[in-house]
């Protein structure tokens, strides 16, 4: 069982290939996430998103932010059909 299924209740099947772009988004948000740690200068992000990372960043985390609303919303979905019937 994966994280993505235990938390939010959906399978992601990174290793199959499903999901590819959630998949990416994940691991470029923890490359930008080190990139940022090891380097002092983006620590404040009015610096960190005038540099391409920090655009890269903003990108990547509308990918991530968009599965999330989109297993959010097949979620509240499912229970306003289940609470229909």
């Amino acid at each position: 069982m994966s994280f993505s299924e235990t938390a939010m209740g959906t399978v992601v099947n990174a290793q199959q290939g499903g999901e590819k772009e959630y998949v990416k988004a994940v691991l470029e948000m923890s490359r930008l996430f080190q990139v940022r740690q090891l380097s002092p200068w983006f620590y404040r992000d009015i610096i960190f998103h005038r540099f391409p990372e920090g655009k890269k960043q903003i990108e990547v985390l509308s990918t991530l932010h968009g599965f999330t609303d989109k297993v959010s919303l097949s979620y509240l979905l499912t229970l306003n059909s289940q609470g229909q019937e």
